[in-house]
């Protein structure tokens, strides 16, 4: 079985070693990541936190990557774009598990799958990203 691993700083693979990281202030894709952010906000309606290097794309793999936290739940969270499974991670310590948390996990996926697919309809979105990124090293 083929089974890729949630990409963290301890065990990258070879098509992942080289980022471009995506910041609100990046010439170009500053607007992408600010949408991003709005839109999973408004999704999942709770206090979403991003760092500045949350969105990262990966030339080598034509991939992407969101990190995001939600502290009031002690949860992270990864999207990830290309992707063999579904490509939504979480972490979390201590979780209740009640309707209310329920209920934003599910909130979580459906952000998910709605950034995913607004990355695909972007239809030119990750080659503009592979040139940026290829201009930048």
């Amino acid at each position: 079985i083929n089974k890729k691993k949630v990409l963290t700083e301890e065990e990258i693979d070879d098509d992942h070693k080289k980022t471009f990281e995506i910041k609100k202030d990046t010439p170009q894709f500053g607007d992408v990541r600010t949408s991003q952010e709005e839109a999973i906000r408004k999704c999942v309606n709770t206090d979403v936190k991003f760092e500045a290097n949350a969105l990262k794309y990966y030339p080598d793999a034509d991939d992407m990557t969101l990190d995001g936290k939600i502290p009031s739940l002690n949860l992270t969270f990864q999207f990830r774009y290309n992707d063999p499974a579904t490509g939504c991670y979480l972490w979390t310590e201590a979780l209740v598990l009640n309707d209310e948390n329920a209920r934003t996990i599910g909130k979580i996926r459906d952000s998910y799958m709605n950034w995913r697919n607004s990355i695909t309809s972007d239809s030119d979105l990750m080659e503009k990203l592979k040139k940026a990124a290829e201009n930048n090293e």
